[in-house]
């Protein structure tokens, strides 16, 4: 639903083994999806686990585009099942950090590689999207 971004979407932990297209490598794996287009990842997950995902064009990672990827094994492939009790999905973890700007405010005109590593510093860390920042000057937790 971007209006004016292209985009695509990378998978860490994921073989694409058949579907390297899918790997979401911008002018790399494939082309970038443009904006207003419509683009479904079909891919056989090999590998089961908890993996993540992000968007690998520009700077979007760092606006936020980035979840988990959960692939389900049969309880009898699962060999990690004696480790755990219940596999729930509220078991599953998402860290990430967060910038409180959007990257385009933040680094305008920069979309792409960033030279100033101070200005792509994460203002404070999410846990499955929620977290806390206390702004020091006015001691307010927000």
């Amino acid at each position: 639903m971007m209006q004016d971004r292209a985009t695509t979407i990378h998978w860490h932990g994921v073989i694409m083994k058949e579907t390297p297209h899918s790997d979401g490598v911008a002018e790399l794996t494939q082309c970038a999806i443009s904006p207003g287009i419509t683009f479904r990842y079909v891919f056989k997950a090999f590998l089961g686990g908890t993996h993540f995902w992000h968007s690998h064009e520009g700077l979007q990672k760092m606006d936020g585009i980035i979840g988990n990827l959960v692939v389900r094994v049969p309880p009898e492939e699962d060999v990690n099942i004696s480790e755990y009790d219940l596999d729930l999905r509220e078991h599953t973890l998402l860290i990430t950090d967060w910038i409180h700007d959007l990257t385009d405010d933040r680094l305008p005109g920069v979309r792409h590689r960033l030279n100033a590593t101070s200005q792509h510093r994460p203002n404070n860390f999410l846990l499955n999207g929620i977290g806390r920042y206390v702004v020091s000057d006015m001691n307010i937790l927000r």
